[in-house]
């Protein structure tokens, strides 16, 4: 069983790129996912020439497509399949134990979670390493992108000081996964903000941040550290692509023309009314 930090025994260690490259390279891969992440981590192999190891895709059910960028997609009960090849679990870390689950339910033995090794794949390794990052310096450069507001909004509703983050962050999370997906990742920020409560703010878990001070990985714990009103942000910091909007897309991001197609009027306004008050505790 391969494995990618505590959750998962280890028998043969994936630890880096190198790795998993390597393991590649001796026998092609399925992919388990054909979501986000999944195409995040296609998109990334395509840049280092190794999409060509990719022997199939695999899911718990099959939608319209069979076919993902001329690659078969496959049931994962398909007697077809090889149990002994490698899987690369290509989700959200909110689905990972589940998917982790099924895997081994029908007979698969050899799996990693890609996530943590994705964005060394796509830019290369860090250019700095828990960076800490002024937090204003981040906010004005992602106060234009409204996914932060709505996490923020969650948060508020959590020490009570709102009834509506909730349902605003389901129908944001609605837009870019399925309605259980999206209220298996409300769960998990719960618990997140518990944690911070209860322990503060983990730096060695740091967010991604591009040179141009936007992230791109870690908007929870962001939203987390301005609430809290703490100075900076543990960051690792990669070059490689020109901005947050090329890597994440809109629909992620939540830019201002996405929002009347997710959102009432009222909650808009809420969203822009958060808006206003970080600018104020930024001095903006």
């Amino acid at each position: 069983m391969l494995f990618w930090g505590k959750h998962f025994k280890k028998t043969m260690s994936i630890n880096n790129v190198t790795d998993l490259l390597s393991a590649m390279s001796k026998n092609k891969i399925y992919v388990f996912g054909t979501g986000f992440v999944c195409k995040k981590f296609l998109s990334a192999l395509k840049t280092v020439g190794y999409e060509r190891y990719v022997k199939g895709f695999i899911v718990t059910f099959l939608r319209s497509v069979n076919i993902m960028d001329g690659i078969p997609v496959r049931l994962i009960n398909d007697d077809a399949l090889d149990r002994s090849r490698l899987v690369c679990i290509a989700v959200h870390e909110s689905l990972k134990n589940e998917i982790v689950q099924e895997l081994e339910k029908y007979g698969f033995s050899n799996y990693v979670w890609i996530y943590p090794l994705l964005f060394d794949l796509a830019f290369g390794k860090p250019i700095a390493v828990k960076k800490e990052v002024p937090l204003k310096e981040i906010y004005l450069a992602m106060r234009e992108y409204y996914h932060v507001f709505v996490r923020y909004l969650m948060i508020e509703q959590y020490y009570g000081r709102n009834t509506y983050g909730q349902n605003i962050y389901i129908k944001a999370f609605n837009l870019i996964n399925s309605h259980k997906t999206a209220e298996i990742r409300l769960g998990q920020f719960l618990e997140v903000i518990k944690n911070f409560e209860l322990k503060g703010y983990n730096k060695n878990c740091p967010s991604g941040m591009l040179e141009n001070f936007e992230i791109f990985d870690g908007s929870h714990r962001f939203a987390l550290n301005i609430y809290h009103k703490n100075d900076t942000l543990s960051c690792n910091v990669y070059k490689g692509i020109k901005n947050v909007l090329e890597w994440l897309g809109k629909e992620v991001l939540l830019t201002e023309d996405v929002l009347p197609d997710l959102f009432s009027c009222d909650e808009i306004a809420l969203l822009k009314d958060v808006r206003l008050r970080l600018d104020r505790q930024f001095e903006i």
